[in-house]
C-alpha cells in the first residue's frame, strides 16, 4: 500500500498476523508449572467432593479461586467461588466460612476492579471478623491485604497505612507471602 506525504510517497508494508500466539519457549516450563498446581488443587477438591466435606471443599476452591483470577480466568475463578459459597451456605461460622468470604472479597476488590470496592470491604471484613474468631490467623492476614488494596482505590493514605500494617502483622506471624503482596499492592 502507498502512502502520500510531503516529503513524497512511501510504500507501507503491513505485516501478516500470524495465526496462533506467540509464548516465549523459556516461559514453557511456568506454565506447565501452573497447570500442574491448578491440577493438583482441582484435586483437593474433588478428594474433599468424595468424602461428603463440603467446608474443606469450598476451602479448597476458595484456593483454586485464587490461582484462576491471577491468570486472568476470571469466570473460572468466579465460578469456584460461587461453588464454595453454596457448599458453605447454612453451615455454622468457622474457618472454611471465613476462607470463602476472604475469596469472595479478593474476588470483587482485585480480579474484578473498582466497581464493586464497597462489596469488597464488606466481605473482607466478615472474613476478617471470622478468621480472628476461629484462629486463622493466615486467612485474616490475607483479607487485610484485600482490604487494604480495596481501599487504595478510595484513598491512598488509607489504604496504604491498613498495607503496612499488613505487611508487619505478616512479618511478625511468619505468613510470607501476605508480607511480599501488601507492599506490593501499594
Amino acid at each position: 500500500r502507498m502512502w502520500g506525504t510531503r516529503a513524497g510517497t512511501i510504500e507501507l508494508r503491513i505485516p501478516k498476523l500470524r495465526k496462533g500466539s506467540y509464548f516465549p519457549v523459556f516461559l514453557e516450563h511456568r506454565r506447565t508449572a501452573e497447570k500442574a498446581l491448578i491440577a493438583v488443587i482441582q484435586e483437593a477438591v474433588a478428594c474433599r467432593e468424595r468424602a461428603g466435606d463440603g467446608p474443606r471443599q469450598a476451602r479448597a476452591l476458595s484456593e483454586l479461586c485464587r490461582y484462576l483470577g491471577c491468570r486472568g480466568l476470571v469466570t473460572e475463578a468466579e465460578n469456584a467461588v460461587h461453588e464454595a459459597t453454596r457448599l458453605v451456605e447454612g453451615e455454622p461460622p468457622g474457618r472454611e466460612v471465613g476462607c470463602v468470604y476472604a475469596a469472595r472479597a479478593w474476588l470483587m476488590g482485585g480480579a474484578r476492579g473498582h466497581e464493586e470496592i464497597d462489596v469488597c470491604l464488606e466481605l473482607a471484613d466478615t472474613a476478617i471478623e471470622l478468621a480472628e474468631r476461629y484462629g486463622d490467623r493466615e486467612t485474616a492476614l490475607d483479607a487485610l491485604v484485600t482490604r487494604g488494596t480495596a481501599e487504595l482505590r478510595r484513598d491512598v493514605a488509607v489504604g496504604r497505612a491498613t498495607l503496612e500494617r499488613a505487611a508487619a502483622l505478616g512479618r511478625q506471624q511468619g505468613i510470607r507471602e501476605q508480607v511480599a503482596r501488601a507492599p506490593n499492592n501499594i
